[in-house]
Parts: structure tokens; C-alpha cells; sequence
């Protein structure tokens, strides 16, 4: 599979699902709701899509959550896909909090798993279950030494946090590189409202990296794992570090990976909204050639890299959160999924300006290729209360844009019509968020 940039698409990332047992502070929101079980692709159903890819080029399978081994009968699935080990697959692998580690460390090695990312932020107790909200560091702590036992390479992932964990950046590299682990550093990414300000949690790495220096000698390595990561060499500890940036320093010119969520839903670019969806081909037969004409329809419109800003007010780049390659946050689902099956109001003035200028092609083209239900009309399907949200979920000007326009509506909009429009609302309810705790 080649992408319109030239790019070789080999690394597939699987969702199973969108639970996780904790709720980190940079990823979720603390109270989340998740997918109906009849949303979420069944085991078969996985082993089957990425089946497809493989066939198709894809020589690395991660699987992701969520916590992708909270989900029940898990380990079916990885002795399913081992089977492609030596015939076209060269690596199965799986990102975990460590949490389940000690239940199916032996499990994961005997299916062929040979190395594990385990996300790991810091190695103050206390600190861990304020970042994880729920986690236990003791537990996480003893997955990671039954993974160690059972022969599985190990690399910790780390999110550098803003006056949680920078302090302890240089211990982590110390810890992780004394018990033989690698160490991937990675910046925080607008993704989602998770009920915090990201202006204060983002710590570029490029400031990391300059105070590392102060402790070590970073030599650069021409190392690359198949991801986004830069390696450098630790001299001091002999260790591998990696800086993941998708903020000082993206890493879009070589992406050769696609994302799948547990729903089928999938992403060419995780900082982009574009997606196709591949469960409607995968149910409506049990020929895979509609799976693989929708997969070649989607590489096709591979964008050329991500938009990811952050700055103090602004709302998240995405509306998805992180988790979203396992789910939907209840906002998504109201501000993106509801709105855009809503009957249309007509006479929107939102609807005239927008209609009148160039954004229309650009509108049509969005809608067209992401999954809805008809084209620019679906735009329109929306209050004006929320107006501008759905302007920025679309990429759309911009928030301060969409803030105008909004405001112009409510302007315009007389308040009997708002009224019905509320009233329609309040008697047709948000669908459910998709997701399974299998």
C-alpha cells in the first residue's frame, strides 16, 4: 500500500477496545462513557480486518485499547494472528498500562509477541495513581518483572507532564536503562477534552532533552523501530532513548501507519478527522473484496501530515480524545455523531454564509469522506447553540472563525426557533458512545 506522498504503508494499530481500568489524566476524562457492545468489531471480526492488511503490505500489528488486555478471551486473538508470523507479518506486538502483564506475560511470548510498549509515567506511588486516577504502580510494577521473566523486550513509554513527572525524567532514564528496557519520551497531544487546561500539562522535549544533556551524553543513533520515535544513545547508561514530537518536531514526512478503533473506524493520520469506515464492508459480506476496495479508498486519502496545536483557550485540535482508537468520549459522540443526524433547520444563516463562499467544496469533500449520512447538508443539521463546535470539528476557519459565525446565528435565530430546536433535542437523545468491556 502507497499513499499519494509516496509513503509505504506497513504498520497497522488495532484497537480491541476502548475500556481501560485506568483513566490518566492526559488521555481520558475521569468519568467516561463507552461503546454498546454490538458497535465494537467482535475478535473474528479483527482477526479478519487485519488479516486484510497484512495481505495488503502491513508487516507490524500493535494492538491498543483502551487496555487492549482487559478485553475478554484476548489471547485468542493474538494466537489467531500469530499465524501470519514468517508469512508476511514480521512483528505482533501490543501497547499496555502493565496492569494484566502478570496474568498473560507467558501467554503474550508463546503467541510470538517478542517486545511490549508499556506506558509508565512515573515511579512515585502516589504520583501514579493521581496520573492514572485508579492505578496501582505495585501492580503495574510486577506485570513488568512477569514480562522480564517470560523474555519479552520491554520499552517504557513516558509522557513528559508539565510540574507532574519532569522532575523525574532523569531517574526514569536511569531505572529503565538499569533493568535493560528502553525508554520512549513523548509530548502530550490536543486530543479530546479530558477537564484539564493542556497548556499546562505540555513539557516540550526539546526542553527535556537540554536538561538531559546536563546529566548524559546524548549521541544521536540512526536506530528506528518502525514508529515516529528518534533514538538517541545514553553513553553513560549504554541505554536507548526515544523522543516521540509530535508538537516541536512531527514526524508526518516518514508515517507509515494507519489506525483502526475497536469499531472498524479507520484513521489515516491520528492528528486528522478524515477516517473510513470498515465494519459496514466487513458485515455485509463474507467476501473480503468490499473490505479491501474501502481500505484502498482510504490510503488513497492519506493526508500529508497532522494540524496539532496547543495554546492557553484553545480548544483541543481534535475533538477525539486519545483513547478514541478504542472509543468515543461523551463529547464526540454529542458534538459530532447526534448533531449530524438531527433533522435540518432551515433558513440558517450559518448555512447561507457558508454556502456563498469557498468553503463549500471543501465542506462537500469532508462530509463525503467521513462516513455521514448524506453531504453539506449535513453541516446544517445542527443548532445554534453549537454552531461553531461543529465548525471546528469539521476543520473548519478555526475557532475564533466559528466563534463569529455562531454568534451570528444565535443573533439571526429568533427564540421560538430555538425553542423547538431545544425541545426536538431534548426528545431525541444522544446515542450511546461506543465501546465493550468485553
Amino acid at each position: 500500500m502507497v499513499d499519494p506522498f509516496g509513503r509505504h504503508i506497513t504498520y497497522l494499530r488495532v484497537s480491541v477496545t476502548d475500556r481501560c481500568d485506568f483513566r490518566c489524566i492526559y488521555c481520558m476524562a475521569e468519568t467516561m462513557t463507552f461503546l454498546p457492545r454490538q458497535d465494537v468489531l467482535t475478535l473474528e471480526e479483527i482477526d479478519r480486518l487485519a488479516s486484510a492488511f497484512i495481505a495488503k503490505g502491513v508487516r507490524k500489528l500493535r494492538l491498543t485499547g483502551g487496555e487492549p488486555l482487559v478485553r475478554r478471551n484476548i489471547m485468542w486473538l493474538f494466537e489467531r494472528l500469530s499465524r501470519h508470523l514468517g508469512g508476511g507479518l514480521d512483528e505482533l506486538t501490543l501497547t499496555t498500562n502493565g496492569s494484566q502483564l502478570a496474568l498473560h506475560a507467558e501467554a503474550l511470548a508463546a503467541c510470538g509477541v517478542a517486545r511490549i510498549n508499556v506506558s509508565l509515567d512515573t515511579l512515585d506511588p502516589g504520583k501514579f495513581r493521581a496520573i492514572t486516577r485508579k492505578g496501582d504502580l505495585a501492580q503495574v510494577m510486577g506485570g513488568i518483572e512477569a514480562a522480564d521473566r517470560a523474555g519479552l523486550k520491554i520499552k517504557i513509554n513516558t509522557v513528559a507532564l508539565r510540574d507532574v513527572n519532569e522532575e523525574e525524567i532523569e531517574e526514569l532514564v536511569r531505572w529503565a536503562h538499569g533493568n535493560g528496557f528502553e525508554l520512549t519520551l513523548i509530548e502530550t497531544m490536543p486530543m479530546g477534552e479530558i477537564g484539564a487546561d493542556r497548556t499546562e500539562q505540555y513539557l516540550p522535549l526539546s526542553l527535556v532533552r537540554a536538561r538531559l544533556t546536563q546529566h548524559f551524553t546524548l549521541d544521536d543513533t540512526a536506530y528506528r523501530s518502525g514508529g515516529p520515535a528518534r533514538y538517541v544513545t545514553v553513553r553513560e547508561t549504554g541505554g536507548r532513548l526515544g523522543f516521540i514530537t509530535p508538537m516541536t518536531h512531527n514526524f508526518c514526512e516518514s508515517c507509515n501507519r494507519v489506525r483502526v478503533t475497536c469499531t472498524g473506524t479507520l484513521y489515516m493520520c491520528l492528528g486528522q478527522e478524515d477516517a473510513a469506515d470498515l465494519r459496514a464492508p466487513l458485515r455485509a459480506s463474507t467476501d473480503d473484496a468490499l473490505l479491501h476496495a474501502a481500505i484502498d479508498s482510504a490510503i488513497a486519502r492519506k493526508p500529508k501530515g497532522h494540524d496539532f496545536v496547543i495554546g492557553r483557550g484553545e480548544r483541543p485540535s481534535l475533538a477525539r480524545p486519545m483513547s478514541m482508537t478504542g472509543g468515543l468520549s461523551p463529547a464526540e459522540t454529542t458534538h459530532s455523531r447526534h448533531l449530524f443526524r438531527r433533522p435540518p433547520i432551515t433558513g440558517c444563516p450559518l448555512g447561507r454564509a457558508l454556502l456563498s463562499n469557498q468553503l463549500t467544496p471543501f465542506l462537500t469533500h469532508r462530509c463525503a469522506h467521513s462516513g455521514l449520512n448524506g453531504t453539506l447538508a449535513a453541516v446544517f443539521h445542527v443548532d445554534f447553540d453549537v454552531a461553531e463546535k461543529v465548525l471546528v470539528l469539521g476543520g473548519i476557519g478555526g475557532a475564533e472563525r466559528a466563534h463569529r459565525l455562531g454568534r451570528l446565528c444565535r443573533a439571526k435565530q429568533d427564540q421560538p426557533d430555538r425553542a423547538r430546536a431545544r425541545g426536538a433535542r431534548r426528545r431525541e437523545p444522544p446515542e450511546s458512545p461506543d465501546a465493550e468491556r468485553a
